[in-house]
């Protein structure tokens, strides 16, 4: 009878909690105009309910994850790396002389060969409650493209960019677990996965299945009352496939890297990027490294960053499409003949604001087709010396928001996770850091970035809710005004949204608290990155 009260009790306390909130999904910029303060949207008196009904949510919560039937998540103290890769142990300050770059590339579809619409496939981007949120159709691939870059010195670093809502440290794991011998083999160094974020791609994340079901078949199989697995949004013969096909893309891009030139542009697309949430702070380009290889048989390749969601066909959709990423691909490789790999940056709220009309997938092909154009007619390009650094560290998220810690005890999330004591959990993740050349900087975020962690422009004590500060500088100070700072966002696990600890708000007036680790998400992701920075021994030859 307890345990059958406990899972009533679990149900309606998710029940309670997604119907209180959907799930949402040089050109930095600060509007210098009024900042809304969060006391002041909507009401003082309404943020103060919020956060007494968080409070007691995440009592209630708090309460259930400390005595519920759950995984056994390993202790802190007995934690030890799988599958990491630290990057170099020394920075290069000059690049070698007669040295060259080394850049390959691969893609491949993560749906051929599967049959996705057989009602045994969830999709990303939306929670269903009362009716299965399958894939009915496919508009276009969903793919994942992979590049790998050397500076012909210590090593390889590769990258996996996919096409996927979510992919936590569990996934990527495994993926590196295929990749262990040919890494070693082929002196690669740092092995990376990100996703671009689309709310229209197979669920890769877990928390887009059946949520009732979850909780009720999840807990009594931890409890041991019956033996029927796992259930959530990730179909397992769908995800063994895609760390197969993932790690396939990387051995085929490093087996394909040749020398060449490296060289950085940007192009202003400022009209189409919309951030939904004060500070508004963000980077309104999209950044490219071009790559033309020596041998003018081969193609040249295309790495683009850019800070928008993929949302274009709506985050109810149930027909798998790569969004507008896919559309500036194909025109890519149309008129400009190179290969094309599109990443995230710190895009937390930021949307696109596409002006074209029509049905929703004619506006997506437009909006992608003028992107690629913007990127073709990139006029400001700077030759990029061969200098590759890379560094990445392990750290650990205190999981303060109790609805993240119900999904992970119930098993929706692969992810990795360690009892702290007390009925505490954190979360193992990694932050990295890299240069390329010696004007370039990237910032490697493990989830959805707040821009002014990267950029600066925090709100202030008085514009925040709890009266705080944000007491740490931004990543772009931290480094020095050397190097121009990029992000690339979602890479290697999702956190959820990284916020400052002091715009933490409330999981009833906001999208973004309740897909947040806590609000301590920032500080410890920030102190992450500091010790990764202040860690880093350079030598001169």
């Amino acid at each position: 009878m307890l345990k059958k009260t406990l899972v009533a009790l679990l149900v309606f306390s998710m029940l309670f909690s997604v119907f209180a909130l959907p799930v949402g999904a040089a050109g930095i910029s600060r509007t210098e105009s009024r900042v809304t303060a969060a006391a002041d949207e909507p009401s003082s008196f309404l943020q103060k309910l919020y956060h007494i009904l968080d409070k007691l949510l995440n009592w209630l919560l708090s309460y259930m994850n400390f005595y519920m039937p759950k995984e056994d998540w390993t202790p802190k103290e007995d934690y030890e790396p799988v599958e990491f890769y630290e990057g170099l142990e020394t920075f290069d300050t000059a690049a070698d002389d007669g040295a060259k770059w080394s850049v390959g590339y691969a893609n491949a579809s993560l749906i051929a060969g599967q049959n996705i619409t057989d009602g045994k496939h969830y999709m990303g981007g939306s929670l269903s409650l009362l009716e299965p949120k399958t894939c009915t159709g496919i508009t276009d691939d969903m793919k994942v493209r992979t590049f790998a870059i050397s500076d012909g010195d210590d090593g390889i670093a590769v990258f996996a960019v996919l096409d996927a809502y979510a992919l936590c440290s569990g996934d990527v794991i495994e993926i590196r677990k295929l990749l262990a011998d040919f890494a070693e083999e082929n002196n690669i160094v740092s092995i990376n996965c990100s996703v671009l974020h689309q709310h229209s791609c197979v669920d890769t994340l877990g928390m887009n299945g059946e949520l009732i079901r979850a909780l009720v078949q999840n807990t009594a199989t931890h409890s041991g009352l019956i033996d029927v697995g796992i259930h959530s949004g990730r179909n397992p013969e769908f995800m063994e496939n895609l760390h197969k096909v993932v790690a396939a893309s990387v051995k085929n891009a490093v087996n394909s890297m040749t020398e060449g030139s490296l060289y950085y542009g940007t192009a202003d697309v400022s009209e189409f990027v919309k951030d939904k949430r004060d500070p508004q702070v963000c980077d309104k380009n999209l950044n490219r490294l071009r790559f033309v290889p020596d041998d003018t048989s081969k193609k040249e390749t295309w790495i683009v960053s850019g800070a928008m969601h993929c949302v274009g066909l709506g985050a109810d959709t149930t027909e798998v499409s790569g969004d507008y990423p896919y559309y500036i691909e194909k025109n890519v490789r149309q008129n400009y003949n190179a290969n094309f790999v599109y990443i995230q940056g710190a895009q937390l709220a930021i949307t696109v604001s596409n002006p074209y009309e029509g049905e929703r997938l004619d506006r997506v092909m437009a909006l992608g087709e003028t992107l690629a154009t913007r990127l073709g007619a990139i006029d400001n390009e700077v030759s990029v010396a061969p200098l590759l650094n890379i560094k990445l560290r392990q750290i650990f998220v205190p999981v303060e928001g109790q609805v993240l810690t119900l999904c992970a005890n119930v098993g929706l999330f692969n992810t990795t996770v360690v009892d702290a004591g007390a009925g505490k959990y954190e979360m193992v993740t990694e932050v990295g850091y890299m240069e390329l050349g010696n004007e370039l900087a990237y910032f490697f975020a493990p989830g959805e970035l707040a821009p002014e962690i990267a950029y600066g422009g925090a709100i202030s004590a008085a514009e925040s809710l709890t009266g705080e500060s944000w007491d740490y500088p931004s990543i772009q100070d931290y480094i020095g005004s050397g190097r121009k700072l990029l992000v690339f966002g979602l890479t290697n696990d999702e956190v959820g949204y990284i916020l400052t600890d002091n715009d933490y708000r409330s999981m009833f007036s906001e999208n973004e608290e309740i897909n947040c680790a806590g609000d301590k998400t920032g500080s410890a992701v920030m102190e992450g990155f500091m010790a990764l920075y202040d860690s880093l021994v350079y030598v001169t030859d």
